[in-house]
């Protein structure tokens, strides 16, 4: 679940280690195949428990000057953990505070560990942590690595959250050399989206800017069937797209606007449900 590979589910730490770093356990809950199904079956107290647990353990073996110094390092997955065993924003920011030391470690995060970092914030319903973490990469060396890790960040935002935090990720996408939003149709349709739920001066101008750039990209994209809602994966990209598509060309109709270049694409891509 969290990019390890099911020969090292039950280690924290490389394969190549001495036998003495080998002695060095890791705390209990480090154990990748069992994450989801813990968050399910322990109660409150050994959550807790497990997460402090945890927490000390990586926080005292990474970092310019670790307080443990051993010969092992602490594997990307312990990052996946940790997301998975906080149950609120606070826990979170506690383990924001140590992305720093992972830097300082001469470490990277992998593509992996920043998709579930997104994710477990739109769990707990705190995006705009998500958003605060890669909004200051000088401190958290958290990278917005890919388009896709950018459309789950704007997904998580889009509906429920100011027109201010949508707009951000525009700034991000160029500071993070990825592509201008206005080249991406999943993200530039939901920022759309996210303008459509706002009555803003702003809004009615970002719309009408973004409108003909959705126009041109879906010229040149084959139509695109809608998914099934499966959470948290890359294959909910095409359900995205549909679903703001639909409220793109309801919010035009309702205005009067010219929406017959979008309805087609839909039809062509058979977003819309059959008539009897």
């Amino acid at each position: 679940m969290f990019g390890e590979s099911a020969s090292n589910s039950g280690d924290l730490f490389g394969s190549t280690l001495k036998q003495k770093a080998r002695t060095v356990a890791a705390p209990t809950p480090a154990k990748p195949q069992n994450t989801v199904s813990s968050r399910r079956k322990l109660d409150p107290a050994e959550r807790t428990t497990r997460f402090n647990e945890l927490f000390e353990f990586v926080s005292s073996r990474i970092g310019l000057k670790p307080v443990v110094k051993t010969p092992e390092q602490v594997r990307n997955s312990a990052w996946g953990h940790l997301f998975e065993l906080a149950t609120a924003r606070a826990q979170l920011e506690r383990v924001t505070e140590l992305f720093p030391l992972w830097r300082d470690s001469r470490r990277e995060f992998n593509e992996q560990t920043v998709k579930n970092f997104i994710r477990r914030c739109d769990e707990l319903n705190c995006p705009d942590l998500a958003l605060d973490v890669f909004s200051n990469h000088s401190k958290y060396g958290f990278p917005l690595a890919s388009v896709a890790v950018g459309r789950q960040l704007m997904h998580s935002l889009h509906l429920k959250h100011s027109l201010a935090s949508s707009v951000t990720p525009m700034a991000l996408y160029p500071a993070y050399n990825l592509p201008p939003i206005s080249t991406d149709l999943v993200s530039s349709t939901m920022l759309v989206t996210a303008c459509l739920n706002q009555d803003s001066k702003q809004s009615k101008v970002l719309v009408d800017v973004l409108l003909p750039s959705i126009k041109r990209l879906l010229k040149n994209t084959p139509p695109t069937p809608p998914s099934k809602p499966i959470r948290y994966s890359e294959d909910r990209e095409p359900f995205w797209l549909a679903r703001t598509l639909a409220k793109i060309e309801e919010a035009l109709q309702k205005r009067g606007g010219d929406h017959q270049w979008l309805r087609e694409w839909r039809e062509r891509s058979g977003h819309l449900a059959p008539t009897s």
